[in-house]
Protein backbone atom coordinates (compact mmCIF):
# COMPACT_ATOMS: atom_id res chain seq x y z
CA UNK A 1 0.00 0.00 0.00
CA UNK A 2 2.57 2.50 0.97
CA UNK A 3 4.78 1.78 -1.99
CA UNK A 4 1.77 2.20 -4.76
CA UNK A 5 1.26 5.21 -3.07
CA UNK A 6 4.81 6.96 -2.74
CA UNK A 7 5.18 5.67 -6.93
CA UNK A 8 1.75 7.60 -7.90
CA UNK A 9 3.47 10.63 -5.59
CA UNK A 10 6.52 10.85 -8.77
CA UNK A 11 4.31 12.94 -10.65
CA UNK A 12 2.98 14.84 -7.44
CA UNK A 13 3.24 17.93 -6.32
CA UNK A 14 6.82 17.77 -4.80
CA UNK A 15 7.97 16.74 -8.35
CA UNK A 16 10.36 14.48 -10.03
CA UNK A 17 11.03 10.78 -9.74
CA UNK A 18 11.99 10.83 -5.91
CA UNK A 19 9.20 11.40 -4.15
CA UNK A 20 7.66 10.79 -0.61
CA UNK A 21 4.53 10.41 0.82
CA UNK A 22 4.20 13.11 4.05
CA UNK A 23 1.07 13.14 6.06
CA UNK A 24 0.50 16.05 8.46
CA UNK A 25 -2.15 15.70 11.11
CA UNK A 26 -2.72 19.10 12.89
CA UNK A 27 -5.92 20.47 14.11
CA UNK A 28 -8.75 20.59 11.85
CA UNK A 29 -9.18 24.08 9.69
CA UNK A 30 -5.35 24.66 9.84
CA UNK A 31 -3.81 25.91 6.84
CA UNK A 32 -0.88 23.30 6.35
CA UNK A 33 2.08 24.56 4.30
CA UNK A 34 4.98 23.14 2.90
CA UNK A 35 8.08 25.17 1.97
CA UNK A 36 11.99 24.36 0.52
CA UNK A 37 13.98 25.73 -2.15
CA UNK A 38 11.15 28.01 -3.64
CA UNK A 39 8.76 25.63 -4.05
CA UNK A 40 5.64 26.11 -1.72
CA UNK A 41 2.19 23.67 -1.51
CA UNK A 42 -0.71 24.65 0.83
CA UNK A 43 -4.10 22.57 1.73
CA UNK A 44 -6.97 22.96 4.77
CA UNK A 45 -6.92 20.15 7.25
CA UNK A 46 -10.20 18.86 7.51
CA UNK A 47 -9.73 16.17 10.37
CA UNK A 48 -7.66 13.65 8.34
CA UNK A 49 -4.09 13.75 7.99
CA UNK A 50 -2.99 16.04 4.83
CA UNK A 51 -1.75 14.08 2.45
CA UNK A 52 1.69 15.99 0.35
CA UNK A 53 3.67 14.34 -2.26
CA UNK A 54 7.15 15.75 -1.65
CA UNK A 55 10.87 15.43 -3.30
CA UNK A 56 13.84 14.88 -1.85
CA UNK A 57 15.12 18.09 0.23
CA UNK A 58 14.74 20.01 3.31
CA UNK A 59 11.07 20.94 4.02
CA UNK A 60 9.44 24.03 6.23
CA UNK A 61 6.21 22.59 7.31
CA UNK A 62 3.78 24.78 9.11
CA UNK A 63 0.26 25.03 10.05
CA UNK A 64 -1.34 27.91 11.19
CA UNK A 65 -4.70 28.02 12.84
CA UNK A 66 -6.74 31.12 14.03
CA UNK A 67 -4.31 31.63 17.42
CA UNK A 68 -0.68 29.66 16.91
CA UNK A 69 1.24 28.41 14.39
CA UNK A 70 3.13 25.41 14.90
CA UNK A 71 6.20 24.35 12.60
CA UNK A 72 8.91 21.63 11.92
CA UNK A 73 11.42 20.80 9.76
CA UNK A 74 11.39 17.49 7.31
CA UNK A 75 14.29 15.67 5.28
CA UNK A 76 13.04 13.78 2.71
CA UNK A 77 15.66 11.32 1.82
CA UNK A 78 13.57 8.03 1.37
CA UNK A 79 11.13 7.05 -0.66
CA UNK A 80 8.54 5.56 2.25
CA UNK A 81 5.82 7.59 4.31
CA UNK A 82 6.84 10.23 6.60
CA UNK A 83 3.64 10.98 9.51
CA UNK A 84 4.19 14.31 10.77
CA UNK A 85 1.91 15.70 13.82
CA UNK A 86 1.89 19.66 14.39
CA UNK A 87 -0.39 20.30 17.65
CA UNK A 88 2.69 21.59 20.08
CA UNK A 89 2.75 21.56 23.22
CA UNK A 90 -0.42 21.89 25.09
CA UNK A 91 -2.16 22.11 28.51
CA UNK A 92 -5.75 21.47 28.33
CA UNK A 93 -8.41 21.92 31.71
CA UNK A 94 -11.27 22.56 33.06
CA UNK A 95 -11.85 24.85 36.26
CA UNK A 96 -15.33 23.15 38.22
CA UNK A 97 -16.66 26.06 40.80
CA UNK A 98 -17.94 23.47 43.18
CA UNK A 99 -19.57 26.33 45.13
CA UNK A 100 -22.02 26.11 42.20
CA UNK A 101 -24.45 23.17 42.09
CA UNK A 102 -24.99 23.17 38.52
CA UNK A 103 -23.48 20.42 36.72
CA UNK A 104 -22.46 21.89 33.68
CA UNK A 105 -22.47 25.83 34.73
CA UNK A 106 -19.98 24.90 37.53
CA UNK A 107 -17.37 23.61 34.74
CA UNK A 108 -15.40 26.24 32.66
CA UNK A 109 -12.73 25.60 30.16
CA UNK A 110 -8.99 26.39 30.71
CA UNK A 111 -5.66 26.93 29.05
CA UNK A 112 -5.50 26.09 25.76
CA UNK A 113 -9.18 24.54 25.94
CA UNK A 114 -10.35 27.88 26.24
CA UNK A 115 -12.47 28.82 23.29
CA UNK A 116 -13.24 24.74 22.49
CA UNK A 117 -16.74 23.61 21.71
CA UNK A 118 -17.93 20.30 23.77
CA UNK A 119 -18.21 17.00 23.09
CA UNK A 120 -22.08 16.12 22.40
CA UNK A 121 -23.76 12.57 21.41
CA UNK A 122 -27.52 13.18 20.10
CA UNK A 123 -29.40 11.40 22.70
CA UNK A 124 -32.03 10.57 20.30
CA UNK A 125 -29.78 8.90 17.43
CA UNK A 126 -26.65 7.96 19.06
CA UNK A 127 -24.82 10.00 17.03
CA UNK A 128 -21.44 11.61 18.16
CA UNK A 129 -20.43 15.31 17.61
CA UNK A 130 -16.85 15.53 18.78
CA UNK A 131 -16.94 19.32 18.60
CA UNK A 132 -13.33 20.73 19.18
CA UNK A 133 -12.06 17.43 20.28
CA UNK A 134 -11.77 14.84 17.23
CA UNK A 135 -8.17 15.43 16.52
CA UNK A 136 -7.50 15.69 20.41
CA UNK A 137 -8.98 12.57 21.15
CA UNK A 138 -7.03 10.80 18.49
CA UNK A 139 -3.30 11.96 18.26
CA UNK A 140 -2.90 13.59 22.20
CA UNK A 141 -4.79 11.23 24.21
CA UNK A 142 -4.40 8.12 21.52
CA UNK A 143 -7.63 7.11 21.97
CA UNK A 144 -7.27 3.42 19.67
CA UNK A 145 -9.16 0.15 19.83
CA UNK A 146 -6.70 -2.47 19.28
CA UNK A 147 -6.28 -6.29 19.50
CA UNK A 148 -4.51 -6.90 22.35
CA UNK A 149 -2.45 -10.36 23.19
CA UNK A 150 0.40 -11.56 25.94
CA UNK A 151 1.22 -7.99 26.83
CA UNK A 152 1.55 -6.47 23.33
CA UNK A 153 -0.71 -4.44 20.98
CA UNK A 154 -1.06 -7.07 17.93
CA UNK A 155 -3.03 -4.26 15.55
CA UNK A 156 -5.58 -1.60 16.02
CA UNK A 157 -9.11 -1.63 14.84
CA UNK A 158 -11.32 0.19 12.68
CA UNK A 159 -12.99 2.34 15.64
CA UNK A 160 -16.54 2.08 13.29
CA UNK A 161 -16.49 -1.59 13.38
CA UNK A 162 -14.25 -3.28 15.80
CA UNK A 163 -14.73 -6.57 13.44
CA UNK A 164 -12.58 -5.12 11.27
CA UNK A 165 -8.63 -3.84 11.39
CA UNK A 166 -7.80 -0.05 9.95
CA UNK A 167 -6.67 -1.90 6.61
CA UNK A 168 -10.58 -3.30 6.58
CA UNK A 169 -9.57 -7.03 6.71
CA UNK A 170 -11.92 -9.17 9.18
CA UNK A 171 -10.24 -9.09 12.63
CA UNK A 172 -10.92 -12.25 15.36
CA UNK A 173 -12.74 -10.08 18.30
CA UNK A 174 -14.74 -13.22 19.72
CA UNK A 175 -12.88 -16.43 20.30
CA UNK A 176 -9.92 -14.98 22.52
CA UNK A 177 -6.86 -16.51 20.14
CA UNK A 178 -5.98 -13.66 18.50
CA UNK A 179 -6.30 -11.54 21.54
CA UNK A 180 -8.36 -9.30 23.54
CA UNK A 181 -10.03 -6.38 22.39
CA UNK A 182 -8.76 -3.13 24.74
CA UNK A 183 -8.45 0.37 24.18
CA UNK A 184 -5.06 1.75 23.99
CA UNK A 185 -4.09 5.28 25.43
CA UNK A 186 -1.09 7.32 24.84
CA UNK A 187 0.90 8.47 28.05
CA UNK A 188 -0.06 11.76 29.37
CA UNK A 189 0.91 14.08 32.10
CA UNK A 190 -2.25 14.89 33.94
CA UNK A 191 -3.18 16.07 37.59
CA UNK A 192 -6.23 16.97 39.91
CA UNK A 193 -5.95 19.84 41.99
CA UNK A 194 -8.19 21.95 44.05
CA UNK A 195 -7.88 25.40 45.35
CA UNK A 196 -10.55 26.27 48.38
CA UNK A 197 -13.90 25.36 46.11
CA UNK A 198 -12.58 25.10 43.29
CA UNK A 199 -11.47 21.35 41.49
CA UNK A 200 -9.18 22.12 38.12
CA UNK A 201 -8.39 18.85 35.76
CA UNK A 202 -5.31 19.57 33.68
CA UNK A 203 -3.64 17.12 31.09
CA UNK A 204 -0.47 18.20 28.90
CA UNK A 205 1.08 16.26 26.15
CA UNK A 206 4.98 17.23 27.26
CA UNK A 207 6.16 16.73 30.31
CA UNK A 208 4.88 18.74 33.63
CA UNK A 209 6.16 16.71 36.33
CA UNK A 210 7.51 19.84 37.97
CA UNK A 211 4.23 21.29 38.11
CA UNK A 212 3.39 18.50 39.85
CA UNK A 213 1.45 16.64 36.92
CA UNK A 214 1.77 12.62 37.23
CA UNK A 215 1.63 9.82 34.65
CA UNK A 216 -0.06 7.80 37.28
CA UNK A 217 -2.64 6.21 35.28
CA UNK A 218 0.22 4.72 32.76
CA UNK A 219 2.15 2.70 36.02
CA UNK A 220 3.00 -0.60 34.26
CA UNK A 221 0.02 -3.48 36.31
CA UNK A 222 3.23 -6.01 37.19
CA UNK A 223 4.23 -4.22 40.30
CA UNK A 224 7.29 -2.75 39.51
CA UNK A 225 5.03 1.13 39.21
CA UNK A 226 7.65 1.58 35.86
CA UNK A 227 5.50 4.14 33.94
CA UNK A 228 4.61 3.02 30.35
CA UNK A 229 4.31 4.98 26.84
CA UNK A 230 0.19 3.24 26.89
CA UNK A 231 -2.15 2.17 28.71
CA UNK A 232 -5.09 -0.26 27.92
CA UNK A 233 -8.37 -0.64 29.00
CA UNK A 234 -10.97 -3.27 28.36
CA UNK A 235 -13.35 -2.62 25.65
CA UNK A 236 -15.82 -5.09 26.90
CA UNK A 237 -17.14 -5.82 30.88
CA UNK A 238 -15.26 -8.52 31.72
CA UNK A 239 -16.00 -12.31 30.65
CA UNK A 240 -14.60 -15.24 32.44
CA UNK A 241 -13.79 -18.23 30.44
CA UNK A 242 -13.09 -20.65 33.15
CA UNK A 243 -9.40 -19.45 34.49
CA UNK A 244 -9.24 -15.68 32.81
CA UNK A 245 -11.05 -12.59 32.73
CA UNK A 246 -11.18 -11.43 28.89
CA UNK A 247 -12.23 -8.33 26.81
CA UNK A 248 -14.39 -10.29 23.80
CA UNK A 249 -17.03 -9.69 21.83
CA UNK A 250 -20.13 -11.25 21.47
CA UNK A 251 -19.95 -13.13 25.10
CA UNK A 252 -22.21 -13.16 27.73
CA UNK A 253 -20.95 -11.81 30.38
CA UNK A 254 -23.14 -12.36 33.64
CA UNK A 255 -20.98 -13.94 36.50
CA UNK A 256 -22.65 -17.43 36.41
CA UNK A 257 -19.70 -19.08 38.04
CA UNK A 258 -20.13 -16.88 41.33
CA UNK A 259 -16.26 -15.21 41.27
CA UNK A 260 -15.89 -12.58 43.79
CA UNK A 261 -14.35 -9.45 43.71
CA UNK A 262 -11.19 -10.97 44.54
CA UNK A 263 -11.33 -13.88 41.99
CA UNK A 264 -11.80 -11.36 39.20
CA UNK A 265 -8.68 -9.40 40.39
CA UNK A 266 -7.00 -13.42 40.10
CA UNK A 267 -8.55 -14.09 37.12
CA UNK A 268 -7.90 -10.83 35.02
CA UNK A 269 -3.85 -11.66 36.69
CA UNK A 270 -4.23 -15.10 34.97
CA UNK A 271 -3.72 -13.48 31.69
CA UNK A 272 -0.08 -12.46 32.51
CA UNK A 273 1.95 -9.70 35.11
CA UNK A 274 1.10 -7.08 32.78
CA UNK A 275 -2.80 -8.30 33.35
CA UNK A 276 -4.82 -6.62 36.55
CA UNK A 277 -8.09 -5.41 37.15
CA UNK A 278 -9.75 -2.44 36.42
CA UNK A 279 -8.78 0.39 39.09
CA UNK A 280 -9.60 3.79 40.93
CA UNK A 281 -6.38 5.30 39.35
CA UNK A 282 -7.02 4.22 35.49
CA UNK A 283 -10.79 5.02 35.94
CA UNK A 284 -10.87 8.69 36.91
CA UNK A 285 -8.08 9.49 34.64
CA UNK A 286 -10.45 8.58 31.76
CA UNK A 287 -13.27 10.20 33.65
CA UNK A 288 -11.22 13.38 34.16
CA UNK A 289 -10.85 13.01 30.09
CA UNK A 290 -14.67 12.73 29.98
CA UNK A 291 -15.86 15.77 32.10
CA UNK A 292 -13.18 17.86 30.04
CA UNK A 293 -14.11 17.24 26.36
CA UNK A 294 -18.17 17.24 27.87
CA UNK A 295 -17.24 20.17 29.86
CA UNK A 296 -19.63 18.62 32.48
CA UNK A 297 -20.03 16.81 35.50
CA UNK A 298 -23.42 15.40 34.67
CA UNK A 299 -21.95 12.99 31.57
CA UNK A 300 -24.99 11.46 31.14
CA UNK A 301 -26.87 14.32 29.64
CA UNK A 302 -23.83 14.11 26.89
CA UNK A 303 -23.22 10.80 26.29
CA UNK A 304 -25.94 8.49 27.35
CA UNK A 305 -28.34 7.25 30.38
CA UNK A 306 -26.63 3.80 30.04
CA UNK A 307 -28.44 0.77 30.09
CA UNK A 308 -29.68 0.83 33.58
CA UNK A 309 -33.76 1.29 33.77
CA UNK A 310 -35.51 -2.07 32.41
CA UNK A 311 -35.97 -3.59 35.91
CA UNK A 312 -38.21 -0.72 36.72
CA UNK A 313 -39.94 -0.24 33.87
CA UNK A 314 -40.45 -3.89 32.72
CA UNK A 315 -40.27 -5.86 35.55
CA UNK A 316 -37.50 -8.39 34.49
CA UNK A 317 -33.86 -8.47 33.41
CA UNK A 318 -32.41 -8.44 29.91
CA UNK A 319 -28.16 -8.83 30.06
CA UNK A 320 -26.69 -7.14 26.85
CA UNK A 321 -24.40 -9.27 24.88
CA UNK A 322 -20.53 -7.66 24.85
CA UNK A 323 -19.64 -6.17 21.42
CA UNK A 324 -23.86 -4.40 20.73
CA UNK A 325 -22.03 -1.15 20.24
CA UNK A 326 -19.11 -2.67 18.00
CA UNK A 327 -19.73 -0.19 15.52
CA UNK A 328 -21.01 2.64 16.90
CA UNK A 329 -18.15 4.84 16.95
CA UNK A 330 -15.89 5.79 20.00
CA UNK A 331 -18.86 7.43 21.45
CA UNK A 332 -22.83 6.61 21.63
CA UNK A 333 -25.43 6.65 24.19
CA UNK A 334 -29.17 7.39 24.04
CA UNK A 335 -31.54 8.78 26.79
CA UNK A 336 -33.24 6.37 28.83
CA UNK A 337 -36.87 7.31 27.02
CA UNK A 338 -34.88 6.52 23.73
CA UNK A 339 -33.54 3.15 23.95
CA UNK A 340 -34.16 0.90 26.97
CA UNK A 341 -32.02 -2.05 25.77
CA UNK A 342 -28.86 -0.28 24.12
CA UNK A 343 -25.69 0.48 26.73
CA UNK A 344 -23.35 3.46 26.57
CA UNK A 345 -19.38 3.93 24.82
CA UNK A 346 -17.14 6.36 26.39
CA UNK A 347 -14.02 6.75 24.33
CA UNK A 348 -14.01 3.55 22.56
CA UNK A 349 -15.06 1.52 26.07
CA UNK A 350 -18.23 -0.16 25.74
CA UNK A 351 -20.97 0.48 29.04
CA UNK A 352 -18.37 2.33 31.11
CA UNK A 353 -21.48 2.45 33.28
CA UNK A 354 -24.95 1.16 33.91
CA UNK A 355 -25.31 -2.26 32.29
CA UNK A 356 -23.30 -4.55 35.27
CA UNK A 357 -21.85 -3.66 38.46
CA UNK A 358 -18.04 -3.46 37.76
CA UNK A 359 -15.26 -4.36 40.67
CA UNK A 360 -12.79 -1.68 40.71
CA UNK A 361 -9.43 -2.09 42.33
CA UNK A 362 -7.36 0.46 44.40
CA UNK A 363 -9.96 1.55 47.29
CA UNK A 364 -10.68 0.20 50.43
CA UNK A 365 -12.51 1.64 53.58
CA UNK A 366 -9.47 1.46 56.01
CA UNK A 367 -12.11 2.21 58.90
CA UNK A 368 -15.12 4.52 59.90
CA UNK A 369 -13.53 7.88 58.44
CA UNK A 370 -11.05 6.96 56.32
CA UNK A 371 -10.50 5.44 52.72
CA UNK A 372 -7.27 4.23 51.65
CA UNK A 373 -6.02 4.33 47.91
CA UNK A 374 -3.43 2.85 46.14
CA UNK A 375 -2.26 3.81 42.01
CA UNK A 376 -0.67 1.05 41.03
CA UNK A 377 -0.11 -2.71 41.88
CA UNK A 378 0.06 -4.67 44.16
CA UNK A 379 -3.18 -4.28 45.21
CA UNK A 380 -4.61 -6.33 48.28
CA UNK A 381 -7.83 -6.78 50.74
CA UNK A 382 -6.59 -5.48 53.77
CA UNK A 383 -5.40 -1.97 52.73
CA UNK A 384 -1.95 -2.84 53.58
CA UNK A 385 0.33 0.03 51.68
CA UNK A 386 -2.61 2.25 51.06
CA UNK A 387 -2.84 5.90 51.17
CA UNK A 388 -5.13 7.03 54.37
CA UNK A 389 -7.28 9.53 53.34
CA UNK A 390 -10.12 11.48 55.67
CA UNK A 391 -12.20 11.83 52.84
CA UNK A 392 -15.32 13.30 55.39
CA UNK A 393 -18.09 11.91 53.21
CA UNK A 394 -21.26 10.68 54.91
CA UNK A 395 -21.14 6.83 55.86
CA UNK A 396 -23.93 4.63 54.67
CA UNK A 397 -25.88 6.86 53.09
CA UNK A 398 -27.66 7.37 49.58
CA UNK A 399 -25.86 10.59 48.87
CA UNK A 400 -24.66 12.58 45.16
CA UNK A 401 -21.41 14.07 45.82
CA UNK A 402 -21.26 18.34 45.24
CA UNK A 403 -17.97 18.29 46.32
CA UNK A 404 -14.48 16.38 45.57
CA UNK A 405 -11.35 16.00 47.01
CA UNK A 406 -7.73 14.75 45.00
CA UNK A 407 -6.27 11.44 45.93
CA UNK A 408 -3.21 9.52 44.89
CA UNK A 409 -0.87 13.23 44.15
CA UNK A 410 -3.58 14.31 42.19
CA UNK A 411 -4.12 10.97 40.07
CA UNK A 412 -7.90 10.60 40.91
CA UNK A 413 -10.56 12.10 43.10
CA UNK A 414 -13.09 11.12 46.06
CA UNK A 415 -16.18 12.26 47.04
CA UNK A 416 -16.09 14.70 50.00
CA UNK A 417 -19.80 15.99 50.35
CA UNK A 418 -22.63 14.45 50.05
CA UNK A 419 -26.33 15.83 49.40
CA UNK A 420 -29.67 14.34 48.54
CA UNK A 421 -30.52 15.80 44.74
CA UNK A 422 -29.33 13.58 41.69
CA UNK A 423 -29.56 16.53 39.54
CA UNK A 424 -26.88 18.53 41.44
CA UNK A 425 -23.02 18.35 41.28
CA UNK A 426 -21.73 14.74 39.96
CA UNK A 427 -25.10 13.68 39.30
CA UNK A 428 -24.17 9.99 40.06
CA UNK A 429 -24.82 7.82 43.50
CA UNK A 430 -22.12 7.35 46.02
CA UNK A 431 -21.83 5.06 48.77
CA UNK A 432 -19.51 4.35 51.52
CA UNK A 433 -19.98 1.89 54.21
CA UNK A 434 -18.84 2.57 57.94
CA UNK A 435 -16.16 -0.71 58.54
CA UNK A 436 -13.01 -1.38 57.65
CA UNK A 437 -12.23 -3.78 55.05
CA UNK A 438 -14.66 -2.82 52.34
CA UNK A 439 -14.07 -2.67 48.37
CA UNK A 440 -16.20 -0.67 45.51
CA UNK A 441 -18.23 -1.40 42.55
CA UNK A 442 -18.21 1.25 39.82
CA UNK A 443 -21.05 2.65 37.36
CA UNK A 444 -24.02 0.95 38.64
CA UNK A 445 -25.77 -1.52 36.56
CA UNK A 446 -29.11 -2.06 34.61
CA UNK A 447 -31.64 -2.46 36.93
CA UNK A 448 -31.00 1.26 39.17
CA UNK A 449 -32.01 4.05 37.09
CA UNK A 450 -30.32 6.43 35.93
CA UNK A 451 -29.98 8.16 38.97
CA UNK A 452 -28.36 5.35 40.69
CA UNK A 453 -26.03 4.51 37.99
CA UNK A 454 -23.26 6.80 35.62
CA UNK A 455 -19.66 7.59 35.48
CA UNK A 456 -19.33 8.79 38.57
CA UNK A 457 -21.38 6.12 40.81
CA UNK A 458 -19.54 3.88 43.31
CA UNK A 459 -20.72 1.90 46.42
CA UNK A 460 -17.30 1.21 48.70
CA UNK A 461 -19.80 -1.28 50.60
CA UNK A 462 -19.02 -4.69 49.91
CA UNK A 463 -16.46 -7.46 51.19
CA UNK A 464 -13.83 -8.96 48.86
CA UNK A 465 -15.77 -12.03 49.13
CA UNK A 466 -18.68 -11.17 47.34
CA UNK A 467 -20.44 -11.73 43.88
CA UNK A 468 -23.52 -12.14 42.44
CA UNK A 469 -24.62 -12.84 38.54
CA UNK A 470 -24.63 -8.64 37.63
CA UNK A 471 -21.23 -8.21 39.10
CA UNK A 472 -18.33 -8.19 36.69
CA UNK A 473 -14.60 -7.44 36.58
CA UNK A 474 -13.21 -5.39 33.84
CA UNK A 475 -9.70 -6.17 32.28
CA UNK A 476 -7.06 -3.50 32.19
CA UNK A 477 -2.69 -3.37 31.07
CA UNK A 478 0.05 -1.08 30.90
Amino acid sequence: MGEALISRGAAGIGGGSNSALVKVTTFSGATVTCTSNGKSFTKKATGDPVEFTLGYGTWDITSVTSSKTYSTKLNVDTLKVYDITLLGNMTLGISIDMSNSSPDGAVTYTDDAVGYTPLAVDLSTGVCNYGSWETIINHVIGCKPCLYKDGAKVAYLDPNDYSKFEDGSDADITSGEAGDVMVEFKKVWYKYAVDGTTLTFQIANYDRSADGFVNSAFKSMDGNATIKDYMYFGAYEGYDDGTKCRSLSQKDVTNNNALTYSDYRTYCKNNGDSYGMEDWCKRYYILGLTMLVTKTRGVQTSIGDGYCRNAFEMNYYIYLTSGTLDTAGLFSGYSDSAAKYIGVKCFGIENLWGSMYSWCDGIITLSSTTLGFKDCPPYNDTGDGYTSIADGYPRASSKYPTSMVPVMDGAGITASVGQADATLGWCDYVRVGSAAGLVAWVGGDYSDGAAYAGPFCASVDFNPSSYGDNYVGRLVSA
